[in-house]
């Protein structure tokens, strides 16, 4: 069937290989379960620091009084909070329609990374939410 042809090319390409492959077929005909490919993920935000600096405005106000001349800026404080957003994912084969219900023993993961940012923002409030 040139259809399960492509859907197994797609998965070598995403990395499983042949043993996976046999588990999953295993799964499938052995305990009459439904393979799930998900991607599982968790991201985590943590503060990482509060920075204040002064900003110069643009404009110069020039008074002129008695002949003599007064130039002045105005200068704005700017507070920026400073995030850093840690992701974690994952690319699962797994038996069942749900993770939940002891389903780590028919788990396979065969792609997964790590990754973080640092995030500024001009409030104290978390761009994303933060670790339970």
């Amino acid at each position: 069937n040139a259809a399960l042809a492509a859907h197994v090319a797609c998965l070598r390409v995403l990395g499983v290989d042949a043993a996976t492959l046999r588990r999953a077929c295993g799964w499938a005909q052995r305990d009459r379960r439904a393979v799930t490919l998900a991607v599982a993920h968790t991201e985590r935000c943590t503060f990482v620091k509060k920075l204040s600096r002064k900003v110069d405005s643009a404009h110069k106000h020039v008074t002129q009084v008695a002949g003599m001349k007064f130039t002045s800026r105005t200068s704005t404080t700017v507070t920026e909070w400073v995030w850093r957003i840690d992701v974690h994912y994952e690319l699962v084969l797994y038996a069942g329609a749900s993770l939940d219900g002891g389903a780590e023993r028919r788990r396979v993961t065969f792609r997964e990374r790590d990754a973080h940012c640092h995030v500024i923002t001009t409030t104290e409030h978390s761009p994303s939410p933060a670790a339970a």
